[in-house]
């Protein structure tokens, strides 16, 4: 079975590759900063993907060579050679144990840097400023385009999650989370163009954001996951976390959810069962009603507006005035998103200054005299 899990593992890395190429190009000819962005994300994915393929064929190739090793070892008498040493001296052993020990570590290293260039190279591109190019008319193209892809690579990421939870398999996990990424980062680039195409051009810039922060924190954790791994403790006979494994990625493929990859991080990191104490399982128990009563009171809170003395509200239903301004004082008003209030300073004193430009070095004097100037 793990021949069969190394080849779905390949597959799912070609099936991002090509993916994260055709995205990439219609995203550069519709002008779409969430579809170039997500196939940002697309290269994380496929570079995530082939560490775990490969990985995933050395350890076959140490099996296969352990199996030979045990059926070598029944067919003739014990010897010091297959005895208890004889899988320490497996070449693929030794080929595993080097890549987890130097080419991992170097790996995730390249890796973060890849992801931190990334987060200051499309800053540069959609920071406030900039100016952002749309084509109208390859909208609707894009739109399908990314819609497919990640219609495709959901079915191919659920059945790779599927699998890696049947076969227990560590190695195929960061795989299946890779194949979701890519479905997740290509449905925002689908509704991005949904949005371009329909009107709303200003909400690719938003979406580019959310993107955007998104590969930060990736980029975080992967810094932070080298750190920790150097002070992580050693268990002997325990096997080590995947180095490339992204526990944020991880929610997108992982059914358990959130609080599944957050017992899996507490217990490696802290060498005991942490999700087994009391306060964690009562946590886990009640924390979905605590959440959700807190964006209850946090929904319904919105009905409140309270306009300053100085101030005069705007009040808008779907976008359009309603009634006449809202004078100061406390209001009630539909929750967002259907009721807004826009929020004017007509009785506030203003002032602007007129034939002289101020200096803030003269302005700390607090006396003012007639023998000092009191402007450039």
């Amino acid at each position: 079975m793990e021949r069969n899990l190394s080849k779905t593992g390949l597959v799912n890395a070609v099936l991002l590759l090509a993916g994260g190429v055709t995205l990439g190009v219609f995203a550069r000819q519709s002008g779409s900063a969430t579809g170039l962005i997500a196939t940002g994300f697309f290269i994380i994915a496929v570079a995530m993907a082939v560490a775990a393929w490969f990985h995933m064929t050395l350890e076959a190739r140490e099996e296969e060579e352990r199996l030979e090793l045990d059926a070598l070892a029944k067919g003739r008498a014990e010897t010091s050679l297959f005895g208890e040493g004889a899988a320490d001296l497996s070449p693929a052993r030794r080929s595993r144990i080097q890549f987890e020990k130097w080419v991992l570590p170097v790996f995730n290293f390249l890796l973060m840097s890849a992801e931190g260039f990334g987060v200051w190279y499309f800053w540069e591109e959609i920071k406030p400023g900039t100016e952002l190019v749309h084509e109208g008319s390859m909208a609707a193209i894009t739109l399908a385009i990314s819609a497919g892809v990640a219609f495709f690579l959901f079915l191919v990421g659920r059945y790779s999650t599927r699998l890696a939870q049947l076969e227990s398999s560590r190695l195929l996990r960061p795989s299946s989370a890779a194949a979701m990424l890519g479905a997740t980062v290509a449905a925002v680039a689908a509704l991005s163009s949904g949005l371009v195409w329909a009107g709303f051009a200003q909400w690719d810039r938003y979406l580019a954001y959310l993107l955007l922060a998104l590969l930060t924190l990736v980029a975080a954790e992967t810094l932070i996951g080298l750190v920790f791994e150097i002070y992580r403790p050693r268990a002997h006979g325990k096997a080590a976390r995947v180095l490339y494994e992204s526990r944020i990625i991880g929610l997108l493929g992982q059914s358990g959810g959130i609080f599944s990859t957050a017992a899996q991080a507490l217990d490696y990191q802290f060498g005991f069962k942490v999700s087994e104490t009391w306060f964690y399982q009562y946590l886990e128990h009640y924390i979905s009603a605590f959440v959700l009563i807190w964006l209850g009171i946090l929904w319904v809170s919105s009905t409140l507006v309270i306009i300053e003395p100085q101030e005069q509200g705007l009040l808008e239903r779907f976008g359009k005035p309603v009634g006449a301004p809202l004078q100061p004082g406390a209001h009630l008003k539909l929750p967002w998103p259907i009721d807004a209030v826009h929020r004017y300073n007509t009785r506030g004193i203003q002032e602007f200054l007129v034939g002289a430009i101020p200096d803030p070095e003269l302005e700390k004097h607090r006396v003012l005299v007639w023998t000092r100037p009191h402007y450039k």
